[in-house]
């Protein structure tokens, strides 16, 4: 109110910034959160909120959701690093998309949870994992694809449902360097049947 009530100060930030100009009210975040929160409170489930990084570019609203508890979805090295930079830990970041060695070296360092798209992204963490000699175990979601649907439209991420068994296989083989946390689905879908046929 104390901003849109001052038509000179509008005018001379406009000035100096130019236009479109973007006023961040960080603070307004926390009542999505708490929306969430809502819904998972009434419908009796657990949880957890991951804020994607890659469409949100303010700062300050990262800055705040650091401190509110949530989650923080970082999809390159960089963005990882500016999830750190604003407080994230690393055991509520985790990592999408696709990873180049530098993004999962940071990652292993931090302890962050990887959403696995293939064998070969799997193996490529191990073997950076134990170049690092890091002890602890690299946490894991193993990221699905290929779900029937009326779409003929593969995803670009996640491994096909058909060859989750040869993964399951490699995750008894390397169970001392990966801990696998659980499941994840990518969706080139927002559909609601879709959702609903990869929760199936």
């Amino acid at each position: 109110d104390r901003i849109l009530s001052a038509p000179l100060f509008l005018r001379s930030t406009i000035a100096s910034y130019g236009s479109p100009l973007n006023i961040i009210l960080p603070r307004e975040i926390l009542k999505n959160v708490h929306d969430f929160h809502s819904v998972f409170n009434a419908a009796q489930v657990e949880g957890r909120i991951f804020f994607p990084l890659k469409p949100n570019k303010s700062e300050s609203i990262l800055r705040e959701l650091a401190l509110s508890g949530v989650g923080v979805d970082v999809a390159s090295s960089a963005e990882l690093i500016r999830a750190l930079a604003a407080g994230f830990p690393g055991e509520r970041i985790e990592a999408t998309g696709p990873k180049n060695n530098e993004f999962i070296r940071l990652g292993i360092q931090h302890q962050i949870v990887f959403n696995v798209d293939s064998r070969t992204e799997l193996v490529r963490i191990i073997r950076i994992k134990k170049r690092l000699g890091v002890r602890i175990a690299v946490k894991i979601w193993i990221r699905l694809a290929g779900f029937p649907t009326d779409s003929l439209n593969e995803s670009r991420f996640g491994i096909p449902l058909n060859e989750v068994s040869d993964l399951l296989a490699d995750l008894d083989t390397y169970h001392i360097d990966i801990i696998c946390e659980g499941l994840s689905f990518h969706l080139d879908s927002g559909g609601d049947v879709a959702k609903v046929r990869a929760l199936d």
